[in-house]
């Protein structure tokens, strides 16, 4: 407990429209509230009840979680309760800090879920008879599709008074899922987990503030984040998913950092957002068989999860892509006599120099995954197919990208943590319709390789750059095989050049961090100056028809002409995009 509470209103939210797909309630305990000063009212049931919230389940396991071993009377009387936190710092904890929480913490768990087919919705509870309410409602018939009800707070027993981290402070424990349908391997059923916000904060206080908490916006969103990835975590056993085996220094460990199913959690990467990995990882069951499996492709293949079924045609509205939390080359090639065919390759190595690649710890073989994804449709499975997007998660690692700019699709790209390169290596006819590049953490570098041709499409494509945190680059690749310092124009993609005035637009060299002064970012005029007294040979980029650009003394009275007096090439894109240079 950190601060203490006071009576306050309670918050009421206009839930979101249920649909009837396999949903995952979240409830940060708002339906319960607070009644007085550091006492936040409760829900309380017994081990048992919660135990069997849904009943006893198929292999009478318990559709709830369960915290003391089979024998559900031994803790008596259980109590769930709100998490005492201060979002804003003001001294008092109410039910809008719940709320605040809640707003990040939600769209975190969405975008790790995005790619199956699975919701995410905010819920509000005030006794097990709302729980039931909420996991009732969105069946048919027979407890389909089966939902998952993530409760996240406090937890206190008869046994057990001094909250959750009685349960889990002396081990890995963050939460506790519902047993049935992880011993059947499926979602199968309706059922309800556990996430244990008090001890994970304490978890938190030592990564990010050494025990001196200071509440701001940085502490808010890595509690957010770590609460959300646990809470992802939990419901993955409760859609019949067990661990893989994590948070190893290389090896088949390294591959599982970041991976929202690891066995126990590093504080370092639990706050920052995880990924289902689309990769074999190593089960911690590994007695099972297969003894590596791509969790991706469980889930997706279980009729009660699937994929987001959302495209056009009925395929997915993207392919999903994922490297390690290895340091990893992830390259997809436009096949030679089939450019609807996309060959994916991931490789992981145990360093960032991508010299030493992974060996898996059983069999010694070295790791690698290929896999196709076809833009026409003609997948064996509908998860090998897209309607040309491609959504690529990097993971952890310090990763290198490669994209072949032959494939016609749009590209999202997120590489969390890692110092992350992108290469957009040219073809003689570039493809390319997006390319959306998000950076987050880390030293990134996006890279257009002309060695082997055009990488940027002259009928023009959309492109965003958002270097995130850390230092950020573009550089140019030349034909000779150089890399070039380039520049790029940052324009709203729907500005009007039409007239004779220079808009207002910025360019950057280096991308600014996110917390960069407005002094990094330099006017057209000032980056074309920069590329003037590079040194070398230069790339500026801009939009087509955004404004004339001339040699020194041929047209000075024109008012839109630019000065080039260096090794300058101008490249100009038949369509307008932008760079969100954050």
């Amino acid at each position: 407990m950190r601060n203490p509470a006071r009576r306050s209103l309670r918050v009421q939210r206009l839930e979101e429209r249920h649909v009837l797909s396999t949903t995952v309630f979240v409830d940060f305990g708002s339906g319960i509230g607070f009644s007085a000063p550091d006492t936040p009212d409760s829900l309380q049931t017994t081990a048992g009840d919660l135990r069997d919230i849904q009943g006893a389940g198929m292999g009478g396991y318990g559709t709830g979680p369960e915290l003391s071993g089979y024998d559900t009377n031994a803790l008596g009387w259980v109590d769930l309760r709100p998490h005492l936190y201060d979002w804003d710092g003001d001294g008092t904890v109410e039910d809008d800090d719940l709320l605040r929480l809640e707003e990040l913490a939600i769209p975190l768990m969405r975008r790790v879920l995005e790619p199956l087919g699975v919701e995410v919705h905010p819920a509000v509870s005030a006794n097990l008879a709302d729980i039931n309410a909420y996991l009732d409602a969105n069946d048919t018939v027979n407890q389909q599709p089966p939902d998952t009800y993530v409760f996240i707070g406090e937890v206190y027993s008869q046994a057990k008074q001094g909250g959750s981290e009685g349960f889990g402070s002396t081990s890995t424990l963050r939460g506790r899922s519902a047993d049935d349908d992880l011993k059947q391997g499926a979602n199968l059923q309706d059922e309800m987990v556990l996430v244990f916000a008090d001890t994970i904060e304490y978890l938190v206080d030592d990564e990010v503030s050494n025990g001196n908490i200071v509440v701001d916006d940085h502490y808010n969103s890595k509690l957010a984040t770590f609460l959300s990835n646990v809470a992802v975590h939990e419901a993955m056993h409760a859609l019949g998913l067990d661990h893989t085996v994590g948070n190893k220094a290389s090896g088949d460990g390294l591959l599982t950092t970041g991976d929202t199913l690891a066995l126990g959690y590093e504080t370092l990467t639990a706050t920052s957002p995880y990924l289902i990995t689309r990769f074999p990882l190593l089960r911690a069951d590994f007695g099972s068989s297969p003894m590596y499996t791509d969790r991706y492709l469980q889930l997706v293949a279980d009729n009660n999860v699937s994929y987001r079924q959302d495209g056009p045609s009925g395929d997915p509205l993207f392919a999903y892509i994922t490297g390690t939390g290895a340091n990893d080359i992830i390259s997809l090639e436009a096949d030679a006599a089939d450019p609807s065919v996309v060959h994916v390759t991931v490789t992981p190595y145990n360093d960032a120099a991508h010299t030493d690649q992974v060996t898996r710890a059983l069999g010694g073989a070295l790791a690698t995954y290929s896999y196709d994804i076809h833009l026409d449709g003609s997948g064996a499975n509908p998860w090998d197919n897209t309607d040309g997007e491609f959504l690529i998660d990097a993971s952890h690692g310090s990763d290198r990208i490669e994209i072949d700019a032959a494939i016609a699709g749009d590209f999202r790209i997120r590489t969390l943590t890692g110092d992350d390169t992108v290469v957009i290596q040219g073809a003689p006819t570039s493809r390319i319709r997006t390319l959306l590049f998000d950076g987050e953490d880390g030293d990134d570098k996006l890279i257009f390789d002309y060695t082997t041709g055009d990488p940027l499409p002259r009928a023009g494509f959309d492109f965003a750059f958002d270097g995130g945190d850390g230092t950020d680059t573009v550089e140019v690749i030349d034909s000779g095989g150089v890399p070039r310092p380039a520049y790029f124009v940052d324009a709203p993609i729907d500005t009007d050049y039409s007239t004779s005035d220079i808009p207002v637009v910025t360019v950057a060299a280096t991308l600014p961090d996110a917390a960069a002064a407005t002094g990094d970012r330099h006017t057209l005029r000032s980056a074309v100056a920069a590329a003037n007294t590079a040194g070398e040979p230069a790339y500026v980029y801009l939009p087509s028809a955004m404004l004339s650009v001339s040699a020194e003394g041929v047209d000075d009275t024109v008012a839109n002409d630019l000065d080039v007096t260096g090794d300058v090439t101008v490249v100009d894109i038949d369509k307008p995009w932008r760079v969100d240079a954050q």
